[in-house]
């Protein structure tokens, strides 16, 4: 039970995922700080998690976040059941609307049309990370860029620029 609602939660397995490599991350002091000063509901959740562990309270928190992915939601009369069934990707999307990887601001030349794309999610070139492994991540994420973007209106390539976060949250399939 969460305040008022009858609560069940199920599938939770890739959320857990996250909040246990990110917890285990909390060892290196840059990252601890990282969550330690984070505003946002799922680190608040996960410094909590470092600091309690799985209790009750605990599991309560993970349903109000989960609760707010309406995506997630099946309502009935007295009963809320939250499905949280989903790959990583969209999860960490989902639980991290304002934790950005990375922001593109790509501009027309000829129109000035302003696009901006906000991901929590940074897609990396894997064939590098295979060949060479981490310690050519930023050549993994510079080539791992999927789209250069085109104007809608005069189809012409639009300058890019990016910005990254503090934080990264890589897609990759890799394993050794």
């Amino acid at each position: 039970k969460v305040g008022s609602s009858n609560i069940i939660v199920k599938n939770t397995c890739g959320f857990d995922s996250i909040v246990q490599i990110l917890a285990a991350a909390c060892i290196y002091d840059k990252f601890k700080e990282t969550v330690d000063i984070a505003t946002t509901d799922t680190f608040k959740f996960i410094k909590s998690f470092v600091q309690l562990g799985p209790t009750k309270k605990i599991y309560k928190t993970r349903a109000e976040i989960l609760k707010n992915v309406t995506y997630f939601l099946q309502d009935t009369l007295d009963i809320v059941t939250i499905d949280a069934l989903s790959n990583i990707v969209n999860l960490c999307e989902y639980i991290f609307p304002e934790n950005y990887s990375y922001i593109e601001i790509c501009t027309c030349q000829t129109c000035h049309n302003i696009k901006i794309v906000k991901k929590c999610i940074l897609p990396v070139n894997e064939e590098i990370l295979n060949k060479y492994g981490y310690a050519k991540i930023v050549d993994a994420i510079e080539e791992g860029k999927v789209l250069k973007f085109r104007c809608s209106k005069y189809n012409e390539e639009c300058f890019m620029s990016v910005s990254y976060s503090v934080q990264l949250f890589i897609e990759s399939s890799i394993t050794t």
